[in-house]
């Protein structure tokens, strides 16, 4: 206790000092002594230095006389009791709502060196709260409030003359900060947010950060407050879902982010190009369509194929005009049984730069190729898949080929190479319902069997990236 009472009584002489600065320290604690045994000991030291501050015109804030003053914390209260005045930091934040009685109410909860408890702020002292633009971890000043129990929990509540203001954060101390707070509890987390992007398919950002040193993806709400990246934030009522290569934050329209403070730049770079790792990078060798909606992505990378499972058509839009054989970086992609899958969060970006395109070895047979160059396949199988969002295409054309010593898998995005084999303008399709529309590619699909082509292009293991599609039947 005795260290603590020194830490009070200088912070109330250091208070004085600053307002009379032709007062020495010397004289200062002379004139608390002398007031001391003036009342004949019955003020402690603080309660001295506060009475010497009135007689010299100093006014002390209305914090540091609580603070010096009233011993109440948290643990303390009961039921019953009114005009409290507390010393607390935030935790949480939750509101402003709209009650079903039609008042608005928000929700902190707040604490000290004790314990936390709930505060609930009513109607139009909801409005001072916005203005004083309060964030968890902020140390504050609780004032006029009143003790109550809802439901069997002990809450508090602020009068019609109470208030709440954020005041100097030395105040605060003895109270953890917030992020000692976050290593203790699952619904405050403390991150850092690197970047932001917009979803494909809805108005909804994404955000891309870390927590502690593993990188996290999370899809915010519509019309969420987002702190401008990049920034060490505080982020409240989200669910962090554990996943490879990346943590997946689930947020709900509870949840809220709340900044703390900015990167410094060593930092910021270093987490930058940690973040790299959640990526995928390869060649680009097209993408499928599946029967209702999404498709699959095909990556070539580590001397390997990927597919990479997509959900959503939307999601596929970067990809309806990209050329064959870019450079791709893509993520994060995540686990799905056997293959890899997209969220609605990812990021990609496209280099035209390939070492494949002055590809000059040829071969005349598919089995181990790299590059074939005019050979006679037959087709064994075919998908054609064409769907459209807004005025863009999404095409798929996939042929199972054989020629005599092994097979392929075709596959083509651009709409040269299906007018080329179906002698069929793509555009003509713009007027036709969705029904006919499939009915017209199931058809083409079923005359495909058996029939042959010439074509060129390069192979990865089965997969084949063609550069020239040359009918030899008919194929309509």
């Amino acid at each position: 206790m005795m260290y603590l009472e020194k830490i009070s009584v200088e912070r109330l002489i250091k208070i004085i000092l600053e307002k009379n600065s032709a007062l020495s320290r010397e004289k200062l604690l002379q004139l608390i002594e002398e007031k001391i045994a003036q009342l004949g000991g019955i003020v402690d030291r603080e309660g001295a230095a506060i009475l010497v501050a009135k007689e010299l015109g100093v006014s002390i804030p209305r914090e540091e006389i609580l603070l010096n003053t009233s011993k109440l914390e948290i643990i303390d209260l009961v039921p019953g009791l009114n005009n409290i005045s507390l010393i607390a930091r935030i935790a949480k934040i939750q509101g402003p709502y709209l009650t079903s009685s039609g008042r608005k109410l928000a929700i902190l909860e707040i604490y000290d060196k004790t314990r936390s408890i709930i505060l609930k702020i009513w109607d139009d002292a909801i409005k001072e709260l916005l203005n004083a633009d309060l964030r968890p971890g902020d140390c504050v000043l609780v004032e006029g409030a009143y003790s109550k129990r809802f439901q069997g929990n002990l809450e508090l509540g602020i009068s019609s003359r109470g208030k709440i203001r954020k005041i100097n954060p030395e105040t605060c101390k003895e109270i953890p900060d917030i992020e000692y707070l976050a290593e203790k509890r699952d619904d405050i987390i403390l991150g850092v947010i690197i970047e932001q992007t917009k979803s494909l398919s809805s108005k909804h950002t994404c955000i891309f950060g870390f927590i502690d040193d593993i990188p996290f993806v999370g899809h915010l709400p519509e019309n969420s407050s987002l702190p401008t990246p990049p920034q060490k934030v505080i982020i409240q009522d989200a669910r962090v879902i554990n996943t490879e290569p990346a943590y997946y934050l689930k947020f709900t329209q509870n949840s809220k982010i709340y900044p703390l403070r900015n990167l410094e730049e060593n930092l910021l770079k270093k987490l930058t190009n940690k973040l790299g790792v959640i990526f995928l990078r390869g060649t680009y060798l097209g993408y499928e369509l599946s029967k209702q909606r999404g498709g699959k992505i095909y990556l070539y990378h580590n001397d390997d194929v990927d597919g990479i499972l997509v959900f959503n058509d939307y999601l596929l839009l970067p990809f309806s005009e990209k050329p064959p054989l870019s450079t791709l970086s893509i993520g994060p992609c995540y686990k799905a049984n056997n293959s890899k899958k997209l969220r609605e969060c990812f990021k990609v970006s496209f280099s035209n730069e390939s070492k494949y395109k002055d590809e000059v070895t040829e071969s005349k047979y598919l089995y181990n190729a790299k590059y074939v160059e005019n050979i006679e396949v037959v087709v064994t199988s075919a998908r054609i898949r064409l769907r459209t969002i807004g005025n863009k295409y999404l095409l798929s054309l996939r042929l199972k080929v054989e020629e005599g010593s092994s097979f392929g898998i075709l596959i083509s995005n651009q709409r040269k190479h299906l007018e080329s084999i179906f002698n069929q303008k793509i555009d003509a399709f713009n007027d036709l319902s969705e029904n006919i529309r499939n009915e017209i590619l199931g058809y083409l699909e079923h005359e495909s069997l058996g029939k042959r082509l010439i074509i060129s292009g390069h192979v990865f293991k089965k997969i084949i990236v063609p550069t020239q599609i040359s009918p030899i039947d008919n194929f309509a």
